[in-house]
Formats: structure tokens, sequence, C-alpha cells
């Protein structure tokens, strides 16, 4: 590893192009390196993935164990890694980056299903750099404790109506249709609690709605907006009504807050150790959230979602220039279907640098997404699809274009790296092997 900066893949050397022009090759023989292959005309047509090959073996022949270094402006601006196989994506690229960022002292954010691959990376990392690591494990006796309506923001109530939204389906049978936008019910319940004089909740958000409307009202008399809310809107709904709108919010919270382990986890009084997301940024604390598995009850997915989402709040409030701290997250667009294009963009100016795979691009939306919002791209064992929609994305160099074939006969521990912006390259990367 070299720099102070960023780390980061095993590579290097001088970027390689693709397919070259006819009459070209015969003109670069003599000064062509050992392993590459002369091909022109016909030739190149019919073995790009051969010609690519032996470029690949004669460069890593000449240029062994070469350290590729990413600088930390680049971090900045995004790196996103698409390729089929979460292995693949997470050993060759992600995980790289991440024991880089934990050994040099940088702040990083894991957020992953069990199972994803970085734990073991962000441990061992910071086991060797004697950093303290703040694991949330929804499910395991031993996590720390995230409260999301810590604090009681409008903002928050609407997050935590998406996720549970997500967790319990839009239109489920016997639920009133919620209304176009935010529902002002979940916004008024979450200030109801605040007013009581606690932070709160899940759970007193779930005593709450669990309560008479005149009780309601009661509790809600500390801020005069629900009060007015519960008082005058709520008790006029009729019974089905009301039943239809609560259970849209409670049948969600039923699920979170029925299994002990997931409950201690969202709401603190155990002795757990508490997640400020704010105060993790500011003090580049190694925060990993590992979340539970894929499943029928989404519970993972909409856990993820949620605290992406409040991550990204949190990033939001950074004064520019604040120091670097790392987000990773593999398959973004699984966690409650967002995409972070949007933040990439603005986060840079506020020390973010996002690190997130893809499956592939039609996850993503597009050869374009991932080419343009992002710093750098890193394609590792493109598919036929995705090698069609990359290679004429892909800037030609010095006459010479890409073909589909370049891109999905990559051999396997290879990856295409492309960086954007005013002076663009291409490089192909040997990855580092897992482990």
């Amino acid at each position: 590893m070299v720099g102070t900066e960023g780390l980061m893949l095993r590579g290097g050397g001088r970027p390689l192009a693709a397919r070259p022009g006819p009459g070209t090759a015969a003109r670069r023989d003599s000064g062509r390196r050992p392993g590459h292959e002369a091909v022109a005309g016909p030739a190149a047509a019919e073995a790009p993935a051969r010609r690519l090959r032996a470029a690949i073996l004669g460069w890593q022949r000449s240029f062994p164990g070469l350290p590729y270094r990413l600088p930390r402006r680049d971090r900045l601006q995004g790196v996103r890694c698409v390729g089929q196989g979460a292995g693949a994506r997470v050993s060759g690229v992600l995980a790289p980056l991440l024991r880089h960022d934990v050994s040099t002292g940088a702040g990083a954010t894991v957020i992953e299903l069990r199972g994803g691959g970085l734990a073991g990376p962000a441990r061992g990392a910071a086991d060797r750099a004697g950093r303290a690591v703040l694991e949330w494990e929804p499910g395991n006796p031993d996590s720390a404790c995230w409260n999301p309506l810590a604090r009681p923001t409008p903002a928050a109530a609407e997050r935590l109506e998406q996720a549970l939204r997500r967790l319990g389906g839009h239109a489920a049978p016997g639920q009133a249709a919620a209304p176009r936008g935010p529902d002002p019910l979940l916004r008024h319940a979450v200030a109801a609690v605040a007013s009581c004089g606690r932070v709160p909740d899940l759970l007193a958000l779930q005593r709450f709605l669990e309560a008479s409307p005149s009780r309601q009202a009661e509790l809600a008399m500390g801020d005069a907006a629900a009060a007015r809310y519960f008082r005058d809107v709520c008790r006029r709904w009729s019974a089905d009504r009301r039943e239809g709108r609560l259970g849209a919010f409670l049948g969600p919270l039923a699920v979170l807050l029925g299994q002990p382990l997931l409950r201690r986890a969202l709401c603190p009084g155990d002795g757990a150790p508490v997640i400020d997301l704010p105060a993790c940024l500011r003090e580049g604390r190694v925060l990993l959230a590992t979340l539970p598995p894929g499943g029928p009850s989404g519970v993972g997915e909409a856990l993820g979602g949620l605290l992406l989402a409040a991550f990204q709040a949190a990033a939001y409030g950074r004064a520019p220039g604040a120091p670097f701290h790392a987000l990773y997250v593999d398959d973004p667009e699984r966690l409650a279907g967002g995409r972070l294009d949007g933040f990439v963009r603005a986060a840079g100016s506020v020390g973010i640098g996002a690190v997130c795979g893809a499956e592939g691009l039609d996850r993503h939306g597009g050869a374009g997404d991932v080419l343009g919002a992002w710093g750098t791209a890193v394609v590792v064992r493109c598919g036929p699809a995705d090698a069609r929609a990359l290679a004429p994305a892909l800037p030609a160099r010095r006459r010479r274009t890409w073909v589909p074939a370049d891109l999905s006969g990559l051999p396997y521990g290879c990856g295409l790296a492309y960086r954007s912006g005013r002076r663009p390259w291409i490089r192909v990367l040997r990855l580092p092997a897992a482990g």
C-alpha cells in the first residue's frame, strides 16, 4: 500500500485500450510490451477477449504487484462497482477499500445484510489498528441500540413511515388507502409522543397509536398542532377508517417490536450502547450495521433502508470540508428501493465518500447513471447484456473503441475501472484475492 489518501485496488500500469482500428497494430509492433498480441483488421473482431487476456497477462508480468492508488478527491466523488455475484464485488473492490479506510483512521459506516462479506474485513482491520467497532445487529443480544426517533423531526417521521409501509405493504387487505405523500397521522403521533417530556421510541409510538381517541387527544396536549389533529380530525373517523389508518402502522410495528431482540436493538433502556449517527460522523467512528437476512418479511431491507436514509440526513448536516467518512453499501437499491446518485453528488462536499455495489445495470438505471453520476466505476464479471450497454458508453482512447466482448471476456480476478471527469481514464485492474 502506498500513500495516505487512498489505496485501493491492485493494478496500475499504462491504461489498456480496447479494439484497435485497422492498420494501427503494425505500426506499434516494435514498441509493444512482451505479452501483448498484435491483432489488426478482422482478427481484432474475431478474438477481442483473447487479445485482452493476453494484454492483461503481459501487464501483470511487467508490473507485478504494483499498487493502484485512488486519490481522496476521487473517493469523494463516489466509487460504484457493478458485477455479477456479490463475492466478486465485495472481495475485489469494497473490502480492500474498507480495510484501507479503517487502518488509516478514517471514519467508516457499513450497511449490509447478514452474510454480505464486509463484517469480517471491518473487524479485522479495526483489530489490527486498535480501533473500536460500534456494531448494530438487530437480532443479536450483544448489539448496540439505534433509536430511529432519537431526533423526532418531521423528516424522521417520514423516513419511519416509508420503512413501515415497505414492511407492511401499501394496500394490505382491510387497510384504508394512505393519502398521497406523507401521512400526517404518523407525523403528528411522533410529535405527540415527543411532547410528553421524554425521548420517543418505537415502543412509545406503538402505545400511543393503540390508545383510545380521547386518550390520544389528551396525550397530544403538549403539541398544539398534534392536539388539534387528534381532537378535530381523528375523532371524526368511523371505526373502520380508524382501524385501517392505524393498522397500516401498527401491523409493521408489531413485526418489529414483537421480537425481543429486535425491540432491544431499536428501543433504548436495556443498558446497550446507543448509536448516535451525527456523533459517529463527527468523531470518525467505525459503525458496522449487519441486518437480518432478506426474507418474505423484509425486515432486513426495511431497517437497512431506514438506517441509510437516516445516515444521509446526518451527512447533510455536516459542515463543508468535514473530515473524510466512507459509506459502504452493497446493492443499496435493495434497501428500501433507494438510489444514491443524488446523494453522492452532494455528499463529497461534506466529506462523505460512498462505495457501493450493484448486481447489474438494470438495478441501477443504465450505463449513463453508472459512468456519469459516480466519479469512479469498476466493472467485474460483467454479463453479456451489461457489456452491450457499457461498451458504447465508454470513451474511445487513441481512436480505439470498446466492444462488448472486451468486457464480458475479462478473466476472473480482473476488473475494468473507469474514472469520469475532465481527464477520464480506463484501466484494467488485477483485483485482490478474497481473504
